[in-house]
C-alpha cells in the first residue's frame, strides 16, 4: 500500500490543478474588459475630438437608408460628401441640418446633437469586479493579507529568517517569484495601452478600430499582472516578520458582491427582451397609421450566423418626397422566390416611414 501523500504536497497539487481555470478566467475577463475599455475610450476620445477638431457646415437630408439619414454636405475646402450620418432625425423634421465633420478626416461626420453611447456601465462592472477582488468577503485581497499577518504574528515570527520558505531563506526570493512577472506584465500592458496613441494620430485613431487591437491584449496582461501582484503581496504578508498583531478590519459581506454582480447580469439579460418588446410595441403603434404600396425589390441578401441563415428583402420607396431604402427579414428558404419578384406589396407607417412589413393578404 503506497504511503499517503503529505498534506503540503496535496495542497500544492490542488493549487496547480486550479491554474488552468484561473488562466482561462483571466483570458476571458481580460478579453471582454479590453473590448469594454476600448469601446469607452474610443467613444470618449471621439467625443473629445469632435468637440475640439470639428467644423460645422450646413447639410441637406436627401434620403433615409435603414433608419439613418443620408446627408449631402460640402466641407469648407469644397469637398462634397453624401453619406449616412448618425444623429437626431425623424420623419417630419426639417431637412436642412447642421453637420459636424473632422477637419483632418471629413469622412468622419455626425449630425449636430448626436448622442454618444454611455460610458458608465462598463466602469460600474469594472469597479464591482475590482472591489470584489480587493474588499469583499474572506476571499478578497485585503482580508487575505490580514489573515496572513495575523497568522505570522501568532506563529511568533520575528525575523526574516522565519516562515514557510525555510530557515535562512530571504523573504524577497519567494515574493519576487510573483512580483517580477507582475511588474513585467503591468509594464507591458502600459506599453500596449499607450502604443496606439504614439503609433498614429488622434484623428486616425478615432477613424479606425486600432484601440481594440491594442486594448484587448493590454487588459489581459494587466489582469495577469494584477493577480500576480496580489499573490506577491499575500506571500510577503505570509513570510515577513510580524512583531505586532494587525489591526482588526471590517469587510463588506461576501454576499453583497454576489448580489451586485447577479443584479448586473440579470439587468443585462432583461435589457434585451425588454428593449425588443418596447421596440416591437413602438413599431405596432406606428403601423396603426399605415399605407400599402407595391415596392420594387432592390436586392435580396443572406447572412449566415450562429443562429442560422437569415435573409432580407431590400426595398426602395418614397415618403413625402424623400427616398427611403429599408429591408424586411425573410427565411433564407424564401430567398429565391423574392429574387425572381420585381415588386412586393408592403405596408409602411405614415408617421415613421422606416417601419414597414409585408402587406397582409
Amino acid at each position: 500500500m503506497p504511503a499517503p501523500e503529505p498534506a503540503t504536497e496535496r495542497g500544492r497539487a490542488r493549487r496547480f490543478r486550479g491554474v488552468p481555470a484561473v488562466l482561462f478566467l483571466l483570458l476571458l475577463f481580460g478579453g471582454f474588459a479590453g473590448l469594454g475599455i476600448g469601446f469607452v475610450v474610443h467613444n470618449e476620445l471621439t467625443r473629445a475630438v469632435f468637440a475640439t477638431e470639428s467644423a460645422a457646415v450646413p447639410g441637406t437630408v436627401v434620403g433615409v437608408e435603414y433608419g439613418e439619414p443620408v446627408v449631402s454636405f460640402s466641407t469648407r475646402a469644397g469637398e462634397r460628401y453624401e453619406k449616412e450620418l448618425p444623429g437626431p432625425f425623424a420623419h417630419g423634421d426639417p431637412r436642412e441640418v447642421v453637420v459636424l465633420y473632422l477637419v483632418d478626416a471629413p469622412q468622419r461626420a455626425v449630425l449636430e446633437g448626436h448622442v454618444w453611447p454611455p460610458w458608465f456601465l462598463v466602469a460600474v462592472v469594472l469597479a464591482l469586479v475590482t472591489g470584489g477582488y480587493l474588499y469583499f468577503g474572506d476571499g478578497g485581497l485585503r482580508s487575505g493579507r490580514h489573515r496572513r499577518r495575523r497568522e505570522a504574528h501568532e506563529s511568533g515570527r520575528s525575523s526574516v529568517a522565519g516562515g514557510t520558505p525555510g530557515p535562512g531563506r530571504a523573504v524577497w526570493f519567494p515574493v519576487g517569484l510573483f512580483a517580477a512577472p507582475a511588474v513585467l506584465a503591468l509594464a507591458a500592458s502600459v506599453g500596449l495601452y499607450t502604443g496606439p496613441f504614439t503609433a498614429v494620430g488622434t484623428v486616425e485613431l478615432v477613424s479606425t478600430s486600432e484601440l481594440y487591437v491594442w486594448f484587448v491584449p493590454a487588459t489581459v496582461l494587466a489582469s495577469f499582472g494584477a493577480v500576480l501582484a496580489g499573490k506577491a503581496l499575500l506571500r510577503y504578508a505570509e513570510l515577513a516578520p510580524a512583531p505586532h498583531a494587525p489591526d482588526p478590519i471590517r469587510l463588506l459581506p461576501a454576499d453583497s458582491e454576489f448580489v451586485a454582480l447577479l443584479g448586473l447580469v440579470l439587468a443585462g439579460f432583461l435589457a434585451l427582451p425588454v428593449g425588443f418588446g418596447v421596440h416591437t410595441v413602438r413599431d405596432q403603434i406606428a403601423l396603426a397609421d399605415s399605407t400599402t404600396a407595391e415596392m420594387p425589390v432592390a436586392e435580396v441578401t443572406r447572412s449566415n450566423g450562429r443562429g442560422g441563415c437569415t435573409g432580407w428583402v431590400h426595398v426602395e420607396y418614397e415618403a413625402d418626397g424623400l427616398p427611403y431604402r429599408e429591408r424586411i427579414e425573410i427565411a433564407c428558404s424564401d430567398g429565391e422566390e423574392y429574387e425572381t419578384a420585381e415588386t412586393v406589396r408592403v405596408e409602411w407607417s405614415r408617421v415613421r416611414p422606416s417601419v414597414l412589413r409585408f402587406a397582409r393578404e
